[in-house]
């Protein structure tokens, strides 16, 4: 490992843990419909504005033993948490892209194109999943805000592939759409509800936009399967109800991570796959 490829993954993962304090602030208001710009952050319990020392991804929550130096309320632990995942999100989308463009970070004084256009795809699109991931799972919403937004970058993005990636993200959007709406049709078929929301619909268009068909259908064909599984299981322990709602935005994420960072296993199973016919 070269010094020069540590001081990126150092680089990379303190940038990620800023993202992801700002992921936080995302997570919090965008359900309650509030600036993610305007106030700066504050606690929720006392509204006291948070200092810039305390403020600092995972060693302010650290440094404050988890309370707040106001009124001394418990700090979630989601918020470090956010942080440290999103660290570590960016910093392995960083190493799979190094790798992938055999570590071409720079060319000459500018940034490699292709290494950075790739990479910020891919990191969008993980925050994007993330911040799906934890707003569905507590408020059962996706918000459009979010869709629309990942969308709009996904769109920009996509013009590094000129005509062809417009394109491709079409069809993309198209695949997680057709699936979702087969889930709906067999949902009112079989259970006399509808298991997919609106939501879910606009977030397969956004993924699509970013990954094109192909890994389109992979990523939904995989939250399908995990969906599934997490329906036997809590139905078999009597975790939820017969009926219960379960949002399906945290499975999307997860067929989401695998192709962003299983790519090369995927081939490899569907390739061995094949082999046996």
């Amino acid at each position: 490992m070269s010094i020069e490829f540590l001081l990126y993954v150092i680089f990379f993962g303190l940038f990620g843990s800023m993202l992801g304090s700002f992921l936080n602030v995302v997570i919090y208001r965008l359900p309650r419909k509030e600036s993610i710009v305007f106030p700066g952050s504050r606690c929720p319990e006392c509204n006291t504005p948070i200092k810039y020392r305390d403020n600092l991804p995972v060693v302010g929550y650290l440094l404050l033993g988890g309370r707040c130096r106001s009124c001394s309320e418990p700090i979630s632990y989601i918020y470090p948490l956010v942080e440290l995942l999103t660290a570590f999100m960016v910093i392995g989308l960083f190493v799979l892209n190094w790798n992938r463009f055999n570590g071409s970070f720079f060319s000459g004084s500018l940034f490699h194109k292709p290494f950075l256009t790739n990479f910020l795809a891919d990191v969008s699109l993980g925050s994007v999943l993330l911040v799906a991931f934890a707003i569905d799972l507590r408020h059962m919403i996706i918000p459009d805000s979010l869709n629309l937004l990942g969308g709009i970058i996904a769109v920009i993005l996509s013009f590094r592939w000129g005509y062809a990636g417009i394109v491709r993200g079409i069809g993309g959007a198209f695949v997680g759409l057709a699936i979702l709406t087969v889930m709906i049709i067999m949902g009112r078929l079989l259970f006399k509800r509808e298991g997919i929301g609106m939501g879910d619909m606009k977030l397969a268009v956004v993924i699509g936009l970013f990954v094109g068909p192909l890994w389109s259908f992979i990523t939904f064909i995989i939250a399908v399967f995990a969906g599934g599984i997490w329906g036997a299981y809590t139905l078999l322990t009597k975790r939820v109800e017969k009926g219960q709602e379960v949002p399906f935005g945290p499975f999307i994420a997860i067929g989401g991570y695998s192709v962003l960072f299983f790519k090369r296993e995927i081939f490899f199973l569907i390739d061995r796959y094949l082999s046996l016919f």
